[in-house]
């Protein structure tokens, strides 16, 4: 609860008057970054975030997920060189993912629920849909794979199994130039889950385009089968590189 209220900029106790609740901006990110080293810090050889991970997981995942979502917060994770000082230095995203994975693989020698790894994946994933995040594409194909293996039930509700999916291909989109090993790796994985759509879609980035026309056809779902007239429409306007693979194929 402080330390969302930290980030929302406003003070603790309350002032009288209400422009002395809030932080100063130009302290603001200093405040932010702050926050973040004491999360990530070591007490102990245990990090805080990792008694976070052990009692209250949900909350932990809630006030950091509104760093990549509202402005200014954003902000100082994809422009800490802007922001920050030689006594506060910048934190990116990528050492708020390493962190969170880190203290989740120590936490998981003590048995950790298999709900918290899928809303951990589940957290990421919405993350790295946000515009300007970026992850490396190595956390993406895993992240991929978990929320693919999702357990049938999380916190005892059904899973939306079309937020997932949507999830994961927004994830995968934002990810830049993931290796073609990769994308092989994730089609073999897709290729036996409910998520035709992700497997089109990697198969449409190996340029592998007859089998993304078999996928769409041979669909368990009428409607995404009846996706491969647009599909078809919009090959039409491919660049000549990738009609020449369409058409080697074709052949």
């Amino acid at each position: 609860w402080y330390i969302d209220l930290c980030f929302k900029g406003q003070k603790f106790p309350k002032r009288d008057r209400e422009e002395q609740n809030k932080i100063p901006n130009e302290i603001h990110p200093h405040v932010v970054y702050s926050i973040l080293e004491w999360l990530m810090k070591d007490q102990d050889k245990v990090s805080n975030m990792e008694a976070f991970v052990i009692v209250d997981f949900g909350s932990l995942l809630q006030i950091l997920y509104s760093l990549f979502e509202e402005y200014p917060l954003k902000q100082y994770l994809l422009e800490p060189a802007k922001y920050s000082l030689p006594t506060s230095p910048g934190i990116t995203p990528n050492i708020i993912f390493a962190k969170m994975e880190r203290a989740l693989g120590n936490v998981e020698g003590k048995n950790i629920e298999s709900v918290k790894r899928d809303a951990y994946s589940k957290f990421i994933a919405k993350a790295a849909s946000q515009p300007g995040i970026m992850i490396t594409p190595e956390l993406c194909v895993e992240t991929a794979k978990r929320l693919s293996l999702a357990n049938e039930e999380l916190n005892g509700d059904l899973i939306d199994r079309k937020e997932y999916e949507m999830l994961i291909l927004t994830m995968l989109s934002n990810c830049n130039s993931l290796p073609t090993t990769l994308i092989s790796d994730l089609i073999t994985v897709f290729s036996s889950r409910a998520y035709t759509e992700v497997l089109i879609y990697l198969r449409q980035e190996k340029r592998e385009y007859i089998k993304c026309f078999e996928t769409y056809i041979t669909a368990s779902n009428p409607q995404i089968s009846l996706k491969v007239f647009p599909w078809l429409a919009k090959m039409r306007n491919i660049s000549p590189m990738r009609a020449l693979d369409l058409k080697n194929q074709e052949l």
